[in-house]
């Protein structure tokens, strides 16, 4: 039973094969392929491996940003975590990995943001609205910029600032992600 499905699919397929050009003819297209050029070929997977680079690259962005945005967002119940240790040692190392990581997020997400900054690298992307991928990340350059000069997690004024300025990036850079998926 299984040869007679085999021997069908077969056939199928030759037959989308060989009626391909009549149905370019019948079309009205004067595009019928008669031979694949290697060089082509090579050409267009180089062009598709270079898009599949970036646009993976601008969505990973957007992922890390996320994760800023949530490691932001977990402070109140970290601090809550953190009256919870009986050992002063413990608490002190779980803010401080904390810390180190969302600021490294936030870094990392800001360095990746600035290549949107490369003349013609989002023009690449097909269906790309490419200001917001580079305004979301200058504001949080802006927060990082002002996390450096003020401390935000003892200045309750400054960290609602730096909170309005990390959700206001990652609404304007989730905007250009939306223009990519949609």
């Amino acid at each position: 039973m299984k040869s007679v499905y085999k021997i069908i699919s077969l056939a199928l397929f030759f037959s989308v094969i060989l009626t391909a050009g009549i149905a370019f003819a019948a079309n009205g297209s004067e595009f019928v392929p008669k031979e694949v050029v290697i060089e082509d070929l090579a050409q267009n997977l180089a062009r598709w491996f270079v898009w599949f680079i970036m646009y993976t690259f601008v969505l990973v962005t957007w992922v890390l940003y996320a994760l800023v945005v949530f490691l932001h967002l977990a402070r109140p119940y970290i601090l809550q975590i953190l009256n919870k240790f009986t050992l002063r040692l413990g608490a002190d190392l779980w803010w401080t990995f904390y810390l180190t990581g969302r600021d490294i997020a936030a870094v990392a997400v800001f360095a990746m943001g600035l290549f949107n900054l490369i003349p013609g690298y989002l023009s690449e992307i097909h269906g790309l609205v490419p200001w917001p991928m580079i305004v979301g990340p200058i504001i949080l350059g802006m927060s990082i910029f002002m996390k450096s000069l003020v401390d935000v997690d003892d200045n309750p004024t400054a960290f609602k600032v730096y909170h309005v300025l990390v959700l206001a990036g990652f609404g304007v850079y989730s905007l250009g992600i939306y223009g990519i998926v949609h």
